[in-house]
Parts: C-alpha cells; structure tokens; sequence
C-alpha cells in the first residue's frame, strides 16, 4: 500500500501543477493538495483516518453535485485536451473529485484495517 500511495501522491501532486491554467486554480489545488498531503503521509506510514475519511465524504458529495455533468457530457470531453465547453470541464472535474473519493476511501479502508490489527 505504501508503494501505491505514493503513485497516488505523485498523481495528485500532477493534478495539482495542471491547475494553473484553470479558470479557478487555486480551489483545485487545494483539493488536489490535500489528496496528494494524505497520500504522502500513507505512504510515509502516518495513518490519519478521521482527515482521510472527512475527505473521502467531502470529495464524494461534491461529486455527486457535479455528477449531472457527467452524464450529459459526450465523450469529446474525456478525449480532447482542449476545452469545448464550460460543461466539459465540469465533467472532468467530477471525474477528479470522484478519484480522490475513491482514492480516500481505500486509504482511510487500510487505515483502519491496520489499527484494528
């Protein structure tokens, strides 16, 4: 897990350095900053279950608000780099939000696997 996390922190820390060109950078950099701080930390071997976890719902909910934009967007959004529309560049940020909440949610699943161990 620790390997993976620090994939994951590296992704995240990628995410981060894309956002500069965002029409609102600084909100998703924060976002994906502290995806990428608690993935480090996993991987450092410092377990934060209870930020890890206020994250995982946190992402979650914001995609579930953005995910009608998924659904309505075509593929276009997901093959181009260029953006078309405001709407693909909704859809592709519910696509970030919901691989953070995934990506907390397995983290904070071996957080607490550990600790009950």
């Amino acid at each position: 897990m620790h390997f993976l996390s620090w994939v994951m922190a590296a992704v995240f820390a990628l995410a981060v350095a894309v956002q500069w060109n965002d029409p609102d950078p600084l909100g998703w950099m924060l976002i994906y900053g502290a995806a990428a701080s608690v993935s480090v930390c996993a991987a450092a071997g410092v377990s934060l279950p209870r930020i890890t976890l206020a994250l995982a719902i946190a992402y979650a909910i914001a995609a579930l608000y953005l995910l009608p934009a998924i659904l309505s967007s075509d593929l276009g959004a997901y093959t181009s780099f260029k953006m078309r529309s405001t709407d693909d560049e909704v859809a592709r940020e519910c696509v970030g939000l919901i691989l953070c909440a995934v990506w907390m949610a397995v983290l904070w699943r071996s957080q607490t696997r550990s600790e009950s161990h």
